[in-house]
């Protein structure tokens, strides 16, 4: 097993798990923000997120549901 598949299997060991936790603490606060941005127009226009923490992308996986053309970007470690 070479360097990058040891780092990545305990990541894929958690990650069905973690979208789950991850959604049932955050929910309150994302969905807030999803809600905003989907109802003003204006402020969607040429809109880029930067997502520092990404994860699996569930974040972006429900704003795009909500904003369409969005210009995403997510970094995690």
């Amino acid at each position: 097993m070479n360097k990058q598949q040891q780092n990545t299997l305990p990541f894929d060991q958690i990650a069905q798990y973690h979208d789950f936790l991850f959604w049932f603490y955050y929910n309150r606060v994302y969905r807030k923000t999803i809600k905003m941005l989907s109802q003003n127009k204006a402020l969607v226009d040429n809109l880029k997120v930067l997502d520092i923490g990404t994860a699996t992308g569930g974040f972006f996986v429900k704003l795009n549901k909500k904003v369409k053309n969005l210009d995403f970007v997510g970094i995690d470690q």
